[in-house]
């Protein structure tokens, strides 16, 4: 049986959000002219885009068509905002979460914007990227704490927090967090190695 479905890796270069057929290898723009674009998420059944913009201080959502394209968007989150530099999607209980670098907290609201509340505050030093896995109700973030960069946890409606990982010797910043939904597992980038740090086995 043919699979319709077509692999495809969105990502953003900060001043555009881009398309890429992971089959023909062939890139198309679609979100163009943006000022400063770092985080973004999509809700697959719903084929829907969301993104914030740190110059804006807003984050949006974008319908993609059938053939790829964005149809039409609009902005979720307008007011008070100061540097969402990450952002997640809960597919399931239908929420966006999101950090705040400068505030230095964790907030969620309803997929349209509405019901926000902060999550977490307190003890966050410079929350940067953020992941989720709505099959457990396990929310990730990333701390670049100058004092102690790390990874943390907790449950999605904020209770349970604990660190899981801490960068020793030199320090790194972890960033660029993803959920290895097969393996149940976390991956990152080190934003001052420039790499992925060694993985354990699963």
């Amino acid at each position: 049986m043919h699979d319709p479905f077509k692999p495809f890796i969105i990502f953003s270069n900060r001043h555009e959000i881009r398309r890429i057929d992971l089959n023909k290898g062939e890139f198309s723009v679609l979100v163009p002219g943006l000022r400063n674009t770092i985080a973004l998420d999509f809700h697959l059944s719903q084929n829907t885009l969301y993104w914030t913009d740190v110059v804006e201080d807003k984050i949006y959502r974008g319908k993609l068509s059938e053939n790829g394209a964005l149809t039409s968007f609009d902005v979720v989150i307008q007011y008070g905002l100061a540097t969402p530099e990450g952002l997640a999607v809960d597919w399931i209980a239908g929420n966006i979460y999101w950090v705040e670098s400068n505030l230095d907290q964790i907030e969620v609201a309803k997929l349209d914007g509405t019901m926000r509340t902060t999550l977490l505050a307190g003890e966050v030093e410079h929350p940067r990227a953020i992941a989720l896995d709505p099959r457990d109700g396990i929310l990730f973030w990333t701390d670049w704490d100058a004092s102690l960069p790390r990874i943390e946890a907790a449950s999605m409606s904020g209770e349970g927090r604990k660190t899981i990982h801490k960068e020793t010797g030199n320090g790194g910043w972890p960033n660029g967090l993803t959920v290895d939904y097969l393996e149940r597992r976390i991956l990152w980038i080190d934003a001052r190695l420039g790499h992925l740090p060694p993985q354990p086995p699963p």
